[in-house]
């Protein structure tokens, strides 16, 4: 099982199989929230991802077609769930406690990436949202 949490530890998580594969999305919101060329996300199901008991309550606020959970504390977004996608976890792979280990690699809105990120060739990619 894999844990994690927020940069200040009041949220904590659980995620029951292990992460297989990680979405690096590259849209300009991403860029934005994460500071940084992309966020990288495991997308994971919804039963697989359980808040730990004695956690804090995350704030909870409407982004971007779905809901993002952050701390009220030290506002690292921990996760989201998105409407396109029912029934799963987004968590931010940079909130986990352990390393997933080896991984497949997508990359998202990379149409709109950010002029000095550079992608491998040899890595999945795509234009918008995969269907």
């Amino acid at each position: 099982m894999l844990t994690g949490r927020c940069l200040c530890g009041a949220v904590r998580y659980e995620v029951a199989k292990p992460i297989d594969s990680l979405v690096f999305c590259h849209c300009s919101r991403c860029r934005k929230e994460s500071g940084s060329a992309f966020d990288s996300i495991a997308v994971l199901d919804g039963g697989d991802f359980r808040l730990e008991e004695d956690s804090a309550a995350p704030h909870a606020y409407e982004a971007a077609g779905g809901t993002r959970y952050s701390c009220a504390e030290c506002s690292t977004t921990v996760y989201s769930i998105k409407d396109r996608l029912p029934g799963k976890a987004l968590v931010r792979a940079g909130t986990l406690d352990q390393d997933p280990g080896p991984v497949t690699r997508t990359h998202i809105f990379v149409g709109s990436k950010a002029s000095w990120d550079r992608i491998p060739d040899d890595e999945t990619q795509f234009d918008e949202w995969p269907t």
